[in-house]
């Protein structure tokens, strides 16, 4: 999913413990963890079928199914809000693309910034790792990240 969802590894993951209890405290409601439905020909549904809206979230070509992908569906009671805030004891690690470096546009280098920022405030005790393809085998390697070492992208 590396190449498909952080734009060939320009990106980083955060991965969540499974517990989804404080995201309602935040406000949402109604959350729903559903497996995606592969499918090599998707059915038509109404869109006043009653679950017209969650069918689209989840249903992929059969294509795909090798991604074996779970979606995290939430009904938000505020419109307004459209941000999620987790805490460091919800984070179990950060992981980041190994060319995440080599995206100099402005926009992404204020967003390193930004995340580079909150690690040192926020999360200094979550481990990180940069993930990428392995050199030998076909399969990702995903290896500790350390500050000051040469795969060190923040301080570039």
């Amino acid at each position: 999913m590396w190449s498909h969802y952080t734009n060939s590894y320009n990106g980083f993951v955060i991965k969540i413990k499974p517990d989804f209890g404080y995201l309602k405290d935040l406000g949402f409601h109604d959350l729903k963890l559903l497996h995606v439905i592969y499918s090599e020909k998707p059915n038509s549904v109404s869109e006043n079928a009653p679950f017209a809206n969650q069918y689209q979230l989840v249903i992929k070509l059969e294509d795909w199914s090798y991604e074996n992908e779970w979606r995290l569906i939430v009904d938000k009671t505020n419109p307004d809000f459209n941000q999620i805030f987790y805490e460091p004891d919800t984070i179990q690690e950060i992981s980041f693309g190994y060319k995440m470096h080599h995206n100099k546009n402005e926009e992404h280098v204020k967003l390193m910034h930004r995340l580079d920022d909150l690690i040192h405030s926020k999360f200094k005790e979550i481990p990180l790792f940069v993930v990428g393809p392995d050199q030998k085998e076909f399969k990702l390697s995903k290896i500790p990240f350390k500050y000051g070492t040469v795969d060190d992208f923040f301080s570039k």
